[in-house]
């Protein structure tokens, strides 16, 4: 991610937009993931949005409950959104090396199209409130439970297979945020390379 500089709030391409009777509440969004991704969830006040929306700070409270609920939302619309492409896209009666390809491949091409959102997630998780996580954490695990019945159709003991599927979780995001712009390997290959050197390691044990 892109290392967070002094604030300097100019007038946003969508101001325009905004002024609209539709959409607001969608601009607004998006307006948010930027600075947040920039400048970091705590880095921003409701007030410094609110000039980068060209609006009143009091009226923000048009859409959104709070900033901590804005954060919120943003959180949750990725991790379910990711978790729906995961449903959709991993073939149910592939193997297992199949099923786990797709599912890493489908992981990193998500985070990767959308990485303020995963930079999001990852980094300003402890923002929300303790029963907003617990949400998160109930969708997160869902992910969680979906790589395990894959793991197992690898033939890994089933036991094993739920930390090992934390963990590999845990891998995929730092290999999101962990090439510079324009070093990572194309997604499919690097899909590949990755289930395979998970199993191959995992079976010499």
């Amino acid at each position: 991610m892109a290392g967070r500089h002094a604030l300097t709030l100019v007038k946003p391409r969508w101001s325009e937009a905004a002024n609209t009777d539709i959409g607001t509440r969608h601009l607004l969004r998006q307006v948010a993931l930027e600075l947040f991704a920039e400048h970091g969830f705590h880095g921003i006040s409701l007030r410094q949005l609110a000039a980068a929306m060209h609006m009143h700070p009091g009226s923000l409270y048009n859409h959104i409950d709070s900033k901590q609920a804005l954060l919120f939302e943003l959180i949750e619309e990725h991790e379910g959104d990711l978790l729906e492409l995961l449903h959709t896209e991993v073939p149910l009666q592939a193997d297992g090396l199949l099923q786990l390809e797709t599912y890493v491949r489908m992981h990193l091409q998500f985070n990767s199209l959308h990485s303020q959102r995963h930079a999001l997630a990852r980094l300003e998780f402890r923002g929300l409130n303790y029963e907003q996580q617990e949400s998160i954490e109930r969708l997160r695990h869902v992910q969680v439970q979906q790589l395990e019945k894959i793991l197992q159709r690898c033939a890994l003991p089933a036991a094993e297979c739920g930390p090992i599927a934390q963990g590999m979780i845990a891998m995929l995001d730092g290999v999101v945020a962990g090439y510079p712009n324009g070093g990572r390997p194309p997604l499919e290959h690097l899909a590949a390379l990755f289930s395979r050197m998970v199993l191959n390691g995992l079976s010499t044990t």
